[in-house]
């Protein structure tokens, strides 16, 4: 409820606007708040002294729609540096758009404020992770210089590496900078919030202007990377960016990188159980310990056979820890985000050769494969075959065979041939009906 000097300044300019719109109310709800020709027109447009514009978005009030809403509901009244004078004044300034709406139109089209970053008309779609430090040093120069915040540029550079490197600990950086861990942290944070602000959310700070190609391929980004699901590894996203903007990604480019996947909202974990780093959507519900524990789970159960193993299979190995169940949609995330594991017909997955623990599980999928025992030297060199074709060194014969005689799985069948243990029958060996083969 309003009350005091506030509802003095603002009541009759509530029912103003209320009034003005309800001709208009049939056509869109939102007309009761403001005439649709000025919903969206800056705030540049109303007769304003700047520091009050700028004092309304602090409070994240952008537009003439916005502000009237925020006029109607009270907001303004918690804007500690807003006396009911200057309320009075915007609600004035904002009668004032609703009585004359073509003129206040005129005026926007007549307003040109500073670009935060000039573009090559001819790179389409703008390559956001070569234009992202520079855009994002930018915006965070003028933050400082106009709205007297620190400018947060030597953090960001130092945290995410845009210079070169991997980037440094909050701790490190604020001992080089003099202040505390908890200082640094709320520095990045709000810094990335900005970011977010103006590329994604397409709100730039007061006083300039993103450049509209910037702010439509950040929301397009945004809406593949969410179309992709909510998981992806860090190759697939290295594949997507260079196939978009043709260009070979390097480790310098890691920090922009990094950066503009956090300013889409995704995340990495703290402390990733897989070699190759993966990313999450940080709004989708999604636990990363159960994401870790369906990891683990599904890794340690391929690794213990070199056979194909079913989703249901896996699904149940990884439930039946004391954990309690697991989502099957967390074994799926799982799959993907291991570059070791491939798809083997119908939901059936296996471990790339490569990545098979032993030169023995190679032998036995091999085997398995065939059918039939086969030569040590022949054996040998066809896991050779196999790793070198997947970029691995070659392997001697001699380690082979250290290896197979340690495994109760091989067996010698003689004349230097070896063979699956479970082929082994009393009186006739081998079976000459060889197992199906997995492609």
């Amino acid at each position: 409820m309003l009350c005091g000097s506030w509802a003095l300044a603002v009541g009759p300019v509530v029912l103003a606007l209320s009034a003005a719109g309800a001709a208009l109310a049939q056509e869109d709800p939102m007309s009761l708040v403001v005439p649709r020709p000025i919903r969206d027109l800056p705030l540049q447009v109303l007769d304003l002294p700047t520091a009050t514009r700028e004092a309304i978005w602090r409070a994240d009030v952008r537009t003439v729609g916005e502000l009237a809403e925020a006029l109607a509901s009270g907001r303004l009244a918690r804007i500690r540096t807003l006396g009911a004078a200057t309320v009075a004044a915007i609600a004035e300034a904002v009668g004032a758009a609703m009585k004359a709406p073509e003129r206040y139109v005129a005026r926007a089209a007549e307003i040109e404020l500073p670009v935060l970053l000039e573009l090559d008309p001819g790179e389409r779609p703008p390559n956001l992770i070569r234009l992202l430090r520079p855009l994002a040093g930018a915006l965070w120069e003028h933050m400082a210089s106009h709205w007297g915040s620190v400018n947060a540029y030597p953090v960001m550079r130092d945290r995410y590496g845009l210079e070169g490197g991997s980037g440094f600990a909050l701790q490190e950086i604020g001992s080089a900078l003099g202040v505390s861990r908890q200082r640094v942290h709320q520095i990045q944070r709000r810094a990335l919030r900005q970011l977010q602000d103006a590329l994604v959310g397409g709100r730039p700070p007061f006083g300039v202007q993103m450049p509209a190609a910037i702010i439509a391929e950040a929301q397009a980004l945004a809406q593949l990377l969410a179309a992709g699901g909510p998981v992806w590894r860090q190759g697939e996203l290295f594949e997507l960016f260079e196939n978009r903007y043709r260009v070979n990604l390097t480790s310098e480019s890691s920090g922009s990188l990094r950066l503009l996947l956090e300013t889409l909202g995704l995340q990495r974990p703290r402390s990733p159980v897989l070699q190759e780093p993966y990313w999450y959507w940080a709004d989708k519900s999604l636990s990363v310990a159960q994401l870790d524990r369906a990891v683990l789970a599904v890794a340690r159960a391929l690794r213990q056979d070199e056979a194909p193993r079913s989703l249901t299979e896996l699904v149940s190995v990884a439930s039946s820890g004391a954990d309690g169940p697991l989502q099957p949609n967390y074994v799926r995330y799982a799959i993907r985000l291991n570059s070791c594991i491939e798809a083997v017909g119908e939901d059936q997955y296996q471990l790339r050769f490569e990545c098979l623990p032993s030169h023995a599980k190679r032998a036995c999928r091999i085997l398995r494969e065939r059918g039939a025992p086969m030569g040590l030297t022949e054996l040998a060199r066809e896991i050779n075959h196999r790793l070198v074709a997947a970029g691995q060194a070659p392997r001697s014969v001699k380690s082979v065979r250290q290896q197979l005689l340690r495994d109760r799985r091989l067996v010698s069948f003689g004349r230097g041939r070896w063979g699956l243990e479970r082929w082994r029958v009393a009186a006739s060996g081998p079976s000459n009906q060889p197992e199906p083969t997995v492609t």
